[in-house]
Order: C-alpha cells, then sequence, then structure tokens
C-alpha cells in the first residue's frame, strides 16, 4: 500500500523527457505507459533525464497493462551489451489517466508494488493526464 503522507517529492525534467512523455500522453487515445531514468538529488529532489522508454504494452481507456516480459527482455539486452548499470538509472515509471484525474488506482498501486519488490532501494511513480 502506497503511504498517502509522505511529502510528494519536486520533480524536475530535462526538455527531452518532458516533451516525450507529455507527447506520448497527449497523442495516445487510451492510456499509455514508460519507464525514465531518472536521479536522485537531494531526500526529496529528482531530476527525470532525458532518456525515456516505453515497452510494448496493453492499453485502453481504462488502464495500461505493464508488460514484465518486455521489460525482462529489454534487461536482457542491457546486460548482453555490458550496459546492465543502465537498468538500475530507469526508476520512473509513469503514465496517463487520458482525461481523468491524476491519481494512483489500485492497478497502479499493484504495479508500483512489483517495482518495489526489485533491488533499487528507491523508485519513483508518476501519474500525467491531458488536462
Amino acid at each position: 500500500m502506497i503511504d498517502k503522507k509522505i511529502p510528494r517529492p519536486s520533480i524536475t525534467f530535462e526538455p527531452g523527457a518532458a516533451a516525450d512523455i507529455l507527447l506520448a500522453i497527449a497523442l495516445c487515445p487510451v492510456e499509455i505507459s514508460g519507464v525514465a531514468a531518472i536521479s536522485r538529488i537531494s531526500e526529496r529532489e529528482y531530476l527525470v533525464h532525458d532518456d525515456v522508454l516505453i515497452y510494448p504494452q496493453k492499453c485502453s481507456l481504462h488502464g495500461t497493462e505493464f508488460d514484465a516480459r518486455a521489460y525482462a527482455m529489454w534487461c536482457h539486452t542491457c546486460m548482453e551489451q555490458d550496459r546492465g548499470e543502465e537498468i538500475n538509472r530507469y526508476r520512473l515509471w509513469w503514465h496517463s489517466h487520458v482525461c481523468s484525474l491524476p491519481y494512483l488506482s489500485g492497478t497502479d498501486e499493484s504495479t508500483i508494488a512489483q517495482w518495489e519488490q526489485g533491488i533499487r532501494p528507491w523508485n519513483v511513480s508518476l501519474v500525467g493526464t491531458k488536462h
């Protein structure tokens, strides 16, 4: 369960990251999700880098299913190409709620819980909307 009492972090976006995420949300007629490279600047400050990835996924007006297999294949490719350290840079999971309010749904919390099962000490989740 996500602790709703934790203060929200301050997230700064490099221009390319903001453009990629906002454009994906604006152009996709249904929900869409992806991951991005992010750095932790301080306890509550983060910087999203221009490295945004969108994996194959099942999308609808009411949800997007993060494809763990597509993510695993990307991780495997990174490892094969001796780029394993790159995997841990992608700690931001973002997705859209099309035109509804940006909140963490039960499905979102389940996806976040899957991410938290990994070996990373922290992750960031972001919900966007066309509005």
